[in-house]
């Protein structure tokens, strides 16, 4: 057999409970820390950003009063530490 499913058979060929549910723990953790790791490096590309994500929002429109800008990093919760 080739392909997803010989993950699931032991050396001898064998499917059994202990060895599939270790499998299937086995792929679950990974994904948890696939999806963990991508979170950890979108977090750390977006602050190392040199964007401003207010002036971005609105089209770095130059015409932005400083009462306008904080309400919309209000508005976004920008305004907040991270």
């Amino acid at each position: 057999m080739n392909g997803f499913l010989d993950s699931f058979f032991n050396n001898k060929g064998d499917l059994s409970v202990k060895h599939i549910t270790t499998v299937v723990i086995w792929k679950i953790l990974r994904c948890l820390s696939l999806v963990f790791g991508v979170s950890i490096l979108t977090f750390i590309l977006l602050k190392q950003s040199p964007v401003d994500p207010v002036m971005a929002s609105v089209n770095y429109d130059t015409s932005l009063t400083p009462v306008q800008y904080k309400a919309i990093a209000h508005h976004y919760g920008l305004d907040k530490p991270a």
